[in-house]
């Protein structure tokens, strides 16, 4: 085609006709219109999601590939003899011996008589709208809001088809599921996958290292969708506050700023002493039953044999406060099998630490940016190809962890040096020189900047939405929060004291600007009178006197006393 390209210019030099002009712009437009294909499937094959402009840089797709490709191989493999087994045939063979093994066990007898004092949750109205039979236009929203580019199953077929098509292809798919909440029988084929092993560790040895993801047909993924979304709608009422998964506007964030709370206080007198129990359960792939012994304790024997999960020892640990007798843990051990483990733990993929932060905790998080760095060669990308991969990847990389804790000064400035190191071109090995500062480069565009963003800033913004989320939206982390901290006074005057966790402390710098900007709408009358912008011109502390008007009062005690 490039070929083609240069032919039609020479003969367009030679002669300039408009025949001449118009084969050749033909000929670039359907050049460029398969490099935008080629682009495409090489950014579909990189997994590509963050790049919407930047680089339309294929050496850089190859060597995503490339890298994708050598890191989910399996070359060998560990099987259940302690044997490393070889050569592609013999790893497919073990894996097929090892979840076979899992999956065709028969389960052991679960006790279901405490099961009695659950309540029914479910209503014959719920159960009517989750077997109803789906509309054509319930069929084709769920579609519609899947990810067009997900990784195709067993026929080939991405989401992208079924969407770009879906005028010819609607009435086959809405009949096949209306026959499937009708209870017919479907072809086998539609439940078809295609089992990729994802790496749980970097250096995998055996397949309890990985973890088994189904690529299904988007057929069968569609009609799982839409259970999925009608489940969504009653699952609030059937999931308690401490569960945050699975349920719209919860937030993982929040369990992890409840266990830091509560770690926060170990080292607390208490008669019998503090102990933290971090449990991990057993998955369905991630055991064998005769290998895992039960645990002896009543409390979580009573568990395991009600809900059929088991624990994973290898995963759990007990820890203690440091003042404690080291005595406590050979005892909680015998009891338990579990293994000791010193602060800081990991629970939820962020640290729980005791006393203050170091910059040891944040050491995995650079760790991580520095390897992404590391895997990425500045030759081959533009410096807008850089700036698209520090917004969107780099800066996005310690988003989860910078929501949960604040890092030292230190620590952000390091952070910040890696980035504007990369963004130059250099290298630990090369040194170039920065025509800007981080600071000027996180200008917005209008001002001469690149409109990166700050670490401190993002760290505020997530402590303004902390704030927010403590007074706007009730959980189990802000009744907590309350209950520690604000029990006789308002939330809004309470200060903060040396012996107060690090984010309360966080909270308490921005409550007062954040909180003038809270307009709360007057419903049963349950808001502060003196300390809840109710009004629309700021909360009354701020500028009138008490009066004969008692501050800890809601609006509605005010009315009803005929203030």
């Amino acid at each position: 085609m490039e070929t083609n390209i240069a032919m039609l210019e020479q003969s367009l030099q030679e002669d300039n006709t408009p025949a001449n002009r118009t084969n050749l712009n033909k000929a670039k437009a359907e050049y460029v219109h398969h490099l935008k294909i080629q682009e495409a499937i090489l950014r579909q094959k990189a997994r590509v999601r963050w790049l919407k402009d930047g680089d339309a840089n294929s050496a850089y797709f190859h060597r995503v590939i490339k890298n994708r490709r050598r890191r989910l191989s399996i070359n060998k493999i560990m099987d259940e003899n302690q044997q490393w087994v070889e050569g592609n045939d013999k790893v497919a063979e073990a894996g097929v011996r090892y979840f076979k093994g899992i999956f065709s066990q028969t389960p052991e007898f679960n006790d279901y008589s405490n099961l009695e004092a659950i309540n029914i949750m479910i209503t014959e109205e719920n159960n009517v709208s989750l077997i109803e039979i789906p509309s054509e236009e319930e069929i084709k929203s769920n579609l519609m809001s899947m990810d067009p580019n997900s990784v195709p199953g067993p026929d080939g077929f991405t989401a992208m088809f079924f969407q770009s098509c879906w005028d010819l292809v609607a009435y086959d798919i809405t009949n096949a599921f209306y026959a499937f909440f009708c209870g017919a029988n479907l072809p086998k084929w539609l439940n078809h996958t295609c089992i990729a092993m994802i790496p749980k560790v970097n250096s995998p040895q055996s397949f309890s290292d990985m973890r088994p993801i189904s690529l299904c047909n988007v057929i069968s993924k569609k009609s799982s969708k839409v259970l999925n979304s009608r489940l969504s709608k009653i699952l609030p009422s059937l999931i308690s506050n401490n569960q945050s998964g699975f349920i719209k506007g919860r937030s993982i964030i929040e369990n992890v700023l409840l266990a830091q709370e509560i770690i926060q206080d170990i080292d607390k007198l208490n008669f019998n002493g503090n102990v933290v129990l971090k449990l991990d359960m057993a998955k369905a792939y991630d055991r064998r039953l005769q290998e895992i012994l039960r645990t002896d304790d009543g409390a979580l024997s009573t568990y395991e044999k009600v809900s059929g999960q088991m624990v994973n020892k290898q995963k759990s640990s007990v820890s203690i406060s440091p003042k404690e007798h080291y005595q406590a843990i050979t005892k909680i051990k015998e009891i338990t099998g579990i293994v000791h483990k010193s602060f800081p733990i990991k629970y939820l993929g962020c640290p729980l630490y005791v006393g203050r932060k170091t910059t040891n905790l944040f050491s995995d998080m650079m760790g991580k940016i520095l390897n992404k760095i590391g895997g990425w060669h500045t030759k081959i990308l533009s410096v807008g190809g850089r700036a698209v991969l520090i917004k969107h990847v780099l800066l996005s990389m310690p988003i989860y962890f910078l929501a949960v804790m604040q890092p030292p000064i230190g620590v952000m400035n390091q952070i910040e040096r890696m980035l504007n190191k990369f963004f130059w071109g250099g290298t630990y090995e090369v040194k170039k020189h920065h025509w800007a500062s981080w600071e000027k480069m996180c200008y917005p565009y209008e001002e001469g900047g690149v409109a990166f963003r700050r670490i401190h800033d993002i760290c505020a913004a997530f402590t303004v939405k902390q704030w927010w989320n403590l007074r706007a939206r009730e959980s189990l982390w802000g009744d907590f929060i309350l209950a520690k901290y604000c029990q006789r006074i308002h939330p809004v005057k309470k200060k903060w004291y040396s012996g107060n966790s690090q984010s309360w402390n966080a909270m308490c710098k921005v409550k007062v600007t954040v909180d003038k900007h809270i307009i709360w709408k007057i419903g049963r009358g349950e808001v502060s009178m003196w300390y809840d912008n109710w009004s629309g011109i700021g909360a009354l502390w701020t500028f009138l006197a008490e009066g004969r008007i008692p501050r800890n009062d809601n609006l509605s005690e005010i009315l009803l006393n005929g203030h």
